[in-house]
């Protein structure tokens, strides 16, 4: 049995979710599986922002929408094109579990992506949330 919701499931909800009076909403997918793989890193460029092709699509359908967007965002570069493509705003967390300071530093003026490499040690079940690449 596929539990899966499909993008036409998710504008169907959200369409729902507006006549009710939502205000926002952000483009996220979680784990669903204890057993998911744990990556060894996101590859600037090709693999941030996985969830974008999603938020598009709920922007298009819902323009004056606020959509925020959230999955393996690492780097100035890519946030700044979320933004200029019309999204409303990016979430991250896993990358300040790494760096909490992460957007001082940038807008320090350093702009070397997150040192987060995606690996999910950082949400081990039953422990403290914190970052574990070291360990």
């Amino acid at each position: 049995m596929n539990t899966e919701a499909s993008e036409e499931d998710l504008i169907e909800v959200i369409g729902e979710l507006l006549e009710a009076g939502l205000d926002g909403v952000e483009i996220s997918r979680g784990a669903t599986d204890a057993k998911e793989i744990i990556r060894e890193g996101i590859v600037p460029h090709q693999n941030e922002a996985y969830n974008l092709d999603v938020a598009r699509r709920v922007k298009g359908a819902f323009p004056s929408l606020p959509v925020i967007l959230v999955g393996g965002i690492r780097s100035v570069e890519v946030i700044e094109e979320i933004l200029s493509e019309g999204i409303d705003a990016v979430a991250l967390c896993r990358p300040l579990l790494a760096e909490p300071h992460l957007p001082r530093r940038w807008q320090g003026g350093n702009r070397h992506p997150s040192e987060c490499i995606s690996c999910n040690r950082c949400i081990r079940i039953r422990e403290k949330v914190r970052c574990r690449r070291e360990n």
